[in-house]
């Protein structure tokens, strides 16, 4: 008996390990499925991603079903319902495979959408698809969220990011563009279509919603547009916002709201994609994308890559240096679009109003910081307290921060060039910006440049025709208002303003660069420009040609010191010219004929002291309003009727040795 109950105890304990080691291969085996569900490839169901959506690249070339797809062809996977994300290519029937294959840019992408509500099950559908012979690659359709900080203030104080020391130099670069047949989509929250201050700029049609009716695009006219988080409507008024409050960066440019953000800040691949298709298909080539995620798909980034225009984005505002990877050789903190490795796509971060980058403390703790990153961070430009338009709902002007106010500062100098430039295509376009940037050395470990945007710099690059010897020859523009003539363009000194160059524009005041090396301004540099009335001439120039200023409003003039010549009717007609001054030891030689006459209203010519002037022109004062003048000891050369029809000269101070005056005749009312 004693054998028997050994025997059953021996019995027992063989099945009882036996179990064990059953239940432990079990318990590995639930985890290896479980593992193998949560996680296909480089998609873990920790990503955010809809939990009812996969996005498929279509295979052109092994398939001949490109253009009617439906749910009844993807019965694997329980699927509801395809949608096209880019163009349905119905008219490709009639082309061969080859030629499919080689469109550009046609790459085919669908959203199928499931009828199970699961993470686990996005990730295993994306694995049975990947089996398909017509499918590239399947992805899961990510989810992002656009994020800002909202300031409670209304006030725009000194809207430092325009022109403030740290801002983007906004004021003259504004002046030389400006069209609207440039075209900028913004995709975001919305805008609001009736904001007093972008009315003029949006669209009156074509404006497109890609969230209300479950990620198919919606036609909406400029009325009908909203936008509850305000977001949209801020970037657009950093771009183009026309009021006594604020302007933007680029006049009479077209936006087009592309609502890609829900009214609970997220949006997704898909909408994106779609929004790429349709702005391409309408001829839209710059694109503001105030947002960044943590994931996204190779879908995306490749329908980025074929679209033909410029795409500018916001770096994030986790504060990471997104170029940090993993040992698996993946970005450890990406966002994206920045981190696609693409020539077309411009990514923004942000700093603050002292230049340096915009730090956890600079927005309140709310959200962290600028994201940065020498390789896939292009640019900083201000993000911090930036004064802008809102929904009018929420107080039509508000301030914000986050890398999404950066990007649109980026994106409106990107459409001053374009509107000079109308045919420069991204990599140049992208490349005239980020070559004239202000390099600072607080941001060379935390973008490609090393600087921040610099509007003019950019602006005037394409703006200017330079010659070899940095001559500016022309314009590729009509400049208004203030204008501002460069020092440098493009690596090369400017050394004069060639002939005709301003000519018959509308610009109003010009300002040269503090220690321009500017020589020259030649004949009819800036002949009948009517409402010119301010010039402040550059220290280093050495000569005024004739005819230079006829015919402007210009009220005052400082002739600097080692200006050699004036030439012949350089002011003349100038009917606002009351003042005219030369400083102490000028060594101005001659001043020809004509060249102050018909400046009805000239009361003051103060020579200085130490004049060099030796000779001075036919009727060169002629019709002016001079009561008293004093004659330069130097000049030895005077010429004909050089006072004629100074009906108020009363007095006239001859301390000259004058040896050749021909016909001096002096005309006048005493």
């Amino acid at each position: 008996m004693k054998k028997i109950n050994k025997i059953l105890i021996c019995i027992i304990f063989a099945l009882t390990l036996i179990c064990l080691v059953f239940l432990t291969n079990l318990n590995n085996l639930m985890a290896d499925t479980i593992n193998e569900q949560i996680q296909y490839n480089d998609k873990i169901i920790e990503d955010d991603f809809e939990n009812d959506e996969v996005l498929i690249v279509i295979n052109k070339t092994s398939n001949t079903k490109l253009w009617n797809y439906s749910a009844a062809d993807f019965k694997e996977i329980d699927c509801s319902s395809v949608n096209y994300l880019t163009q349905n290519y119905s008219n490709f029937e009639s082309f061969s495979k080859d030629e499919i294959d080689n469109t550009e840019g046609s790459q085919i992408i669908l959203r199928l959408k499931l009828k199970i509500k699961s993470k686990e099950n996005v990730l295993n559908v994306i694995k049975e698809l990947n089996k398909r012979d017509d499918v590239v690659e399947a992805y899961p359709n990510y989810i992002g969220r656009i994020e800002n900080i909202e300031t409670e203030s209304n006030i725009a104080e000194d809207l430092w990011n325009m022109n403030g020391q740290y801002g983007i130099n906004a004021r003259y670069a504004t002046n030389l563009g400006g069209s609207e047949e440039v075209k900028i989509a913004i995709l975001d929250t919305g805008i609001d279509g009736n904001h007093p201050a972008l009315k003029g700029r949006l669209s009156e049609t074509n404006h497109k919603d890609f969230v209300k009716n479950d990620g198919f695009c919606i036609d909406l006219d400029r009325d009908e547009l909203n936008d509850v988080l305000g977001h949209g409507t801020h970037v657009a008024g950093i771009i183009a916002a026309e009021s006594d409050k604020l302007n933007g960066i680029c006049e009479n440019v077209k936006l087009f709201s592309y609502k890609v953000a829900a009214d609970d800040r997220h949006y997704n691949d898909a909408r994106i994609i779609m929004a790429l298709e349709v702005a391409a298909s309408n001829g839209i080539e710059l694109i503001n994308l105030s947002l960044a995620g943590n994931a996204s798909s190779a879908a995306l980034e490749n329908k980025i890559k074929w679209y033909k225009g410029l795409v500018i984005c916001s770096s994030g505002n986790l504060g990471n240096n997104i170029d940090e990877v993993k040992e698996n050789g993946k970005y450890a903190k990406p966002s994206y679009p920045s981190n696609f490795e693409l020539d077309n796509i411009l990514s923004v971060g942000a700093t603050k109003s002292d230049g340096t980058k915009a730090e956890i403390e600079d927005w309140g703790g709310k959200v962290k910081a600028s994201n940065y990153g020498k390789d896939s961070v292009d640019i900083f430009a201000p993000g911090t307290d930036i004064y802008s338009t809102t929904s009018v709902a929420k107080g039509s002007y508000v301030k914000m921060s986050g890398t999404s106010m950066a990007a649109p500062h980026v994106t409106g100098v990107a459409a001053l060039i374009k509107s000079i430039v109308p045919n420069i295509n991204a990599r140049d376009l992208k490349d005239a910006i980020l070559s004239n940037c202000d390099t600072d050395y607080r941001l060379k470990d935390y973008c490609t440049t090393g600087g921040s945007l610099n509007a003019w710099k950019a602006v005037s690059s394409v703006a200017y025709k330079l010659d070899s010897n940095g001559m500016i020859t022309g314009l590729n523009t009509s400049p208004k208002r203030e204008i501002l003539i460069p020092s440098i363009l493009n690596n090369i000194d400017v050394t004069g303003i060639s002939k005709d160059v301003f000519a018959n524009t509308d610009i109003t005041e010009v300002s040269f660069e503090e220690y321009s090396p500017i020589k020259i301004i030649e004949e009819s540099a800036f002949k009948n420009c009517a409402k010119l009335n301010n010039i402040e001439l550059p220290y280093s120039l050495l000569k005024i040609g004739k005819f230079a200023f006829e015919n402007t409003s210009i009220s005052q003039i400082c002739i600097p010191k080692y200006v050699s010549e004036i030439g012949d009717y350089a002011f003349y007609n100038n009917a606002n010219l009351k003042i005219v001054e030369f400083t102490q030891n000028s060594q101005l030689s001659s001043i020809g004929g004509f060249a102050f006459s018909n400046c009805t209203n000239l009361s003051s010519v103060n020579f200085g002291e130490n004049s060099q002037l030796t000779s001075i022109g036919k009727r060169a004062f002629k019709n002016c309003a001079l009561s008293e003048i004093e004659i330069p000891k130097n000049v030895t050369s005077l010429g004909a009727y050089i006072f004629e029809d100074c009906e108020n000269l009363a007095t006239i101070h001859f301390n000259a040795h004058i040896r050749q005056h021909y016909k001096i005749r002096i005309v006048c009312v005493f």
